[in-house]
């Protein structure tokens, strides 16, 4: 049920069956390094089931020397993994489900089954939403139960040795924290054979952990989290030493690993942020709707190749978060909107500034006077791109047009930036302002359209609204705007902010 793995490391929880073997068997094939990695078939995370098991550890270090340190946690992981592997353990699942009154409960029992017993139902008490249950988003969590022993209690033993001299040991303790995905096929059972195998995929993690403490000897709290990047088909965990939302600490290493997976070294996608949640943690999008091109069918443009925006952005538009702007607005949302690409895309940690904000950066770099905050004043692409650069250090390139009848003759130049950049892009021009998501560009006629996101929009989050009434949509020259009126205004001046992605991991 395993494909060919590769040399870096592997984590994977597999049945194997010899051809005249009756009943399969479960097996961990483990690997060296500190990133697992497995190579699968395409569709191989949406077709199996993820279990999820986590485990916090104390290493408690006594040394002599600094030069003994790597000894110490060698017997402190080598004991820990020892407990690991050589307890009867239990797993413990915990399901949430809702209440006839809105309260979340959680069902909970020791797992002896497999993921379709959930989905089936089989689990009466387990509600509806267990039934989504096992997927990489959302995979079954599993805790640790050791079982009780018959053995007869033994009491502690302190043993106490004399040294000779004035010797001196230093005491260390270094928190560690384990977080093991598996993968099983969903009509698995999770027998004896499985118990064992997250076990040792916990313990390998606890071995892999060894590298980065020594790499890291000033930070005493390690974690390994899991990522599963569109890039590759396996989810992959990763060793990280506790650092905060300093992720500039950690570059070499995150450099390494791009390396090493095989990954792009010109974006973010092994950063703290880049993480799986499942489902943890708030979400300061969460009211808000992402990548809502998506819903749109085709533009039309005959032979062409589309260029969109690569990656989530969030839609800013009129009258979001109690916030009346309607008429003087539209280029903030638009700011707002770029801004949540680079944060949704983990090229920086920053929260989307507010309209005030945005006013008070602008007078803070003496752009503006004092009066402007708290003013219904436009901003342009100019302003945009003063607050890019000074709140994320983030530059930008404009394209310019004297006349919005000459937007379609830079058809391929803005098609360049979508296929090298991927960034949305401002449109600043006219009394109006958009944001572009895409171009649909035949090379060879020079026909094309516009992919627009309109910040126009005063409704409710309802996506039907928006795209039926073309608030998001492919626009030619020539075609009205949503609100009305000519998108493109042929004797008026456009800029065209594009900004530019950092090239780093």
């Amino acid at each position: 049920e395993v494909s060919a793995m590769l040399p870096v490391g592997v984590g994977v929880l597999g049945r194997c069956q010899a051809r005249d073997a009756g009943e399969p068997a479960w097996s961990h094939l483990a690997g060296r390094g500190d990133a697992e990695v497995r190579a699968v078939p395409e569709g191989f995370k949406a077709e199996r089931g993820y279990l999820r098991c986590a485990l916090d550890l104390q290493l408690d270090l006594v040394f002599s020397s600094k030069d003994d340190r790597a000894q110490a946690l060698d017997r402190a992981v080598e004991a820990a993994a020892k407990n690991i592997t050589g307890t009867d353990f239990e797993f413990l699942y915990k399901v949430p489900r809702e209440e006839d009154d809105g309260e979340v409960a959680h069902t909970s029992g020791f797992f002896a089954t497999s993921l379709n017993a959930f989905a089936k139902g089989e689990l009466s008490d387990a509600g509806a939403e267990a039934s989504a249950l096992g997927s990489v988003d959302s995979p079954l969590n599993l805790e640790l139960f050791a079982a009780s022993s018959t053995a007869a209690p033994v009491a502690p033993v302190l043993k106490y040795e004399p040294t000779d001299g004035e010797a001196k040991f230093e005491c260390e303790t270094v928190a560690v924290h384990l977080d093991a995905i598996v993968t099983t096929l969903r009509h698995s059972v999770f027998d004896a054979g499985a118990k064992a195998s997250v076990a040792a995929k916990l313990a390998a993690q606890l071995g892999a952990m060894k590298a980065q403490i020594l790499a890291f000897p000033q930070e005493k709290a390690f974690k390994v989290y899991q990522y599963s990047p569109a890039a590759l088909s396996y989810v992959v965990g990763i060793a990280y030493p506790d650092v905060g939302s300093d992720e500039m600490k950690l570059f070499k290493r995150r450099q390494a690993l791009h390396k090493k997976l095989l990954l792009p070294l010109d974006r973010p996608l092994i950063r703290l942020s880049n993480a799986l949640t499942f489902g943890e943690g708030s979400n300061s999008f969460a009211r808000k709707l992402t990548n809502v091109h998506e819903a749109l069918g085709p533009s039309g443009v005959k032979g062409g190749t589309q260029y969109l925006v690569k990656g989530t952005y969030c839609y800013f538009h009129y009258m979001q978060d109690r916030f009346d702007d309607a008429g003087w607005g539209c280029a903030y949302r638009s700011l707002q909107t770029i801004i949540s690409w680079f944060v949704l895309n983990n090229y920086v940690n920053n929260k989307v500034p507010g309209h005030r904000d945005i006013q008070q950066t602008l007078v803070n770099i003496g752009d503006k006077p004092a009066t402007f905050v708290g003013s219904k004043q436009w901003i342009g692409a100019i302003e945009i791109s003063f607050i890019l650069d000074t709140l994320l250090d983030i530059s930008s390139k404009v394209i310019t047009f004297n006349s919005g009848a000459e937007i379609p003759t830079k058809a391929r130049e803005i098609a360049h930036h979508f296929e090298t950049q991927g960034t949305p892009i401002m449109i600043g021009g006219g009394v109006l302002a958009y944001t572009l998501l895409g171009i649909d560009y035949n090379e060879s006629t020079g026909e094309c359209a516009f992919l627009i996101l309109d910040p126009h929009y005063t409704e409710g989050e309802d996506i039907k609204k928006i795209t039926g009434g073309a608030w998001v949509g492919w626009k030619r020259l020539g075609d009205n705007a949503a609100a009305g009126g000519d998108l493109f205004v042929k004797t008026a001046f456009y800029n065209f902010l594009c900004p530019q992605r950092p090239v780093t991991v």
